[in-house]
């Protein structure tokens, strides 16, 4: 059993697109508060180790989000984007160095995502509300996140590790 967590830090490329379209069609200024910064992210998994490989299952959730924002005494502006995403996979690792205390990782998950974005916009000017929207998107995508992991075993079943990865959405 193995529990990675750690910092995410997320492209969000066409997000980003949608938020800068925002600020340019809005006719008041506002800035970016927030824009998809690094977050926690969790992966249990189970494996089943033969001499040097291992197979086995894993889940991991991300999350990350934006903010665009805007106050003055006549009103406020925000558009927010929040993306939490749930993935279920198969994982699977290969020892490259397997010493009795320290030990080199190649690893690689695949598997479903299943993301969920929701969008609130709120317009307040002179204490009337003009608009209070929020839209959710999911969908569901396949993933592939290859990676290599230098771990130092404080007991034969029992380490803390480095992690390096790459999650790649293959859809």
């Amino acid at each position: 059993m193995g529990l990675k967590t750690g910092m995410g830090k997320y492209s969000m490329a066409d997000l980003k697109t949608i938020n800068d379209a925002v600020i340019q069609s809005l006719a008041f200024n506002t800035e970016q508060v927030s824009d998809f910064p690094p977050y926690y992210f969790y992966q249990p998994s189970i494996l089943v180790k033969y001499t040097n490989v291992g197979f086995g299952l894993v889940y991991s959730f991300q999350s990350t989000g934006s903010r665009v924002f805007g106050k003055d005494y006549s009103g406020e502006y925000c558009f927010d984007m929040m993306v939490k995403s749930n993935n279920f996979g198969v994982t699977g690792e290969i020892d490259l160095i397997s010493k009795p205390k320290f030990q080199v990782l190649l690893n690689s998950n695949l598997g479903m995502v299943f993301s969920n974005l929701e969008m609130n916009e709120y317009l307040i000017v002179q204490d009337s509300v003009l608009i209070n929207s929020m839209n959710e998107f999911k969908t569901r995508n396949c993933f592939f996140e290859p990676g290599i992991n230098v771990m130092y075993l404080m007991y034969s079943s029992l380490g803390i590790g480095v992690n390096l990865g790459y999650y790649v959405n293959l859809g």
